[in-house]
């Protein structure tokens, strides 16, 4: 089935002037066919022409599988979907079902929108002139893809005001939840039978199931398939791995605040809280002498003394915050998520001060930040346990695998 269709006299051939016949495609579409059949895993090294994308299209959309497939690159993943695959449409003469998916911080978040038209949030100056523009052009998109927004530029601060995180949504509690373009897109996501998806989305879902917290980012699927599969060892330590950084704190004391209002309570933590990461992050680089731009290990010895002490008072506030903020009346959608926050960020930061030889903990200035982080020293028995261990099948192919 797959030769013929590949073959001199197949639907590619016929429809397509420049179409040529090639062993290598035909050979990888049968492996990529039996995988799929027998939920088994495949490893392909594909060299530059020998057209690897349509000999993994075309057995995943005959299939009738829920399929991901997953590449490094934005510019990929939108080459697949709106190139590649209407082209794969239009040979087998059925629809792929498939949706693109970005990660959340791709769309625009209606509750932070609204936050900033009604002031709650003290813009800068390029922000409140940006603003008019981006909420007509939140009047009338369909999809909230920020990369819509062409009027302005990609690197404009209100991007980092209005787009969608994690960290920041609230779930069914939030006015906004029906409207909401996340939401919207995981209905569609259920929907789907091709999932186009990058790998940073795809390892980012791997390890909010893998750390058993519900939902994760993608529905259920029965395969995936790994474009660009050499990139996914740096892409996985990423995942697995974990971050304290100032902008990470700097945006969790932003939003304390903007739940606080005017209480007396709000000075006196969230300015606690700020004072402390500046000392604490501040006296690891001193320690360490970083400079700009610079990575640096941890040594074994760095949590002692009066860094031990900055970490722990820095820990028994962000506590201290933790239990304020879970007092607070049930009406408030958004103390829930702040309070999941503060415990994420004290758990990550007590992974590095307590980190063990499976993990290289350093710190790493950039742009005037500083960020403290912890990765895994090897994720091959990660991949193992997590993603080919699972059941599903499993396809990676890149150019340069091996």
């Amino acid at each position: 089935m797959i030769e013929q269709l590949l073959g001199p006299q197949g639907p590619f051939a016929t429809g397509l002037p420049s179409y040529e016949e090639r062993p290598g495609q035909v050979a990888m579409a049968q492996g990529v066919e039996r995988a799929l059949d027998e939920d088994g895993i495949l490893l392909c090294e594909a060299g530059t022409g020998t057209g690897k994308t349509l000999a993994y299209l075309v057995p995943a959309i005959l299939s009738g599988r829920r399929i991901v497939v997953s590449t490094a690159s934005k510019a990929l993943q939108e080459q697949i979907f709106f190139k590649d695959i209407p082209l794969v449409e239009r040979a087998l003469k059925r629809s792929a079902e498939a949706l693109l998916v970005k990660g959340i911080s791709n769309y625009l978040c209606r509750r932070r929108l609204d936050e900033l038209s009604r002031g709650l949030v003290a813009p800068s100056d390029a922000v409140r002139r940006a603003f008019p523009i981006a909420q007509r052009w939140a009047e009338t998109t369909h999809s909230g893809d920020l990369a819509e927004l062409t009027m302005l530029p990609e690197a404009h601060p209100i991007r980092g005001e209005l787009h969608s995180s994690s960290e920041t949504r609230i779930g069914s509690g939030c006015a906004f939840f029906e409207r909401c373009h996340i939401t919207r897109l995981r209905r569609e996501s259920e929907q789907a039978k091709l999932l186009v998806v990058n790998h940073h989305l795809f390892f980012a879902d791997l390890a909010l199931k893998s750390n058993d917290r519900p939902g994760g980012v993608l529905p259920d699927y029965d395969a995936v398939i790994l474009d660009e599969a050499h990139r996914i060892e740096d892409i996985a330590t990423q995942f697995w791995g974990v971050e304290v950084s100032s902008v990470r704190i700097d945006k969790l004391v932003r939003d304390a605040r903007r739940a606080y209002g005017q209480s007396s309570d709000e000075g006196r933590l969230c300015g606690r809280i700020e004072a402390l990461a500046d000392a604490l992050l501040g006296g690891v680089n001193l320690a360490l002498g970083a400079s700009t731009e610079q990575r640096v290990r941890l040594p074994e010895d760095t949590w002692s003394g009066k860094l031990l002490e900055s970490y722990h008072a820095f820990d028994d506030t962000l506590a201290a915050l933790e239990g304020d903020l879970a007092t607070r009346s049930a009406d408030e959608a958004i103390s829930p998520s702040l309070v999941k926050r503060a415990r994420s960020l004290r758990d990550d930061l007590n992974l590095i001060v307590e980190a063990d030889d499976a993990r290289i903990c350093f710190l790493e200035r950039a742009a005037g930040r500083i960020k403290l982080a912890s990765s895994p020293v090897d994720v091959g028995e990660l991949l193992r346990e997590r993603l080919f261990a699972r059941g599903d099948a499993t396809v990676l192919t890149s150019a340069s695998l091996t």
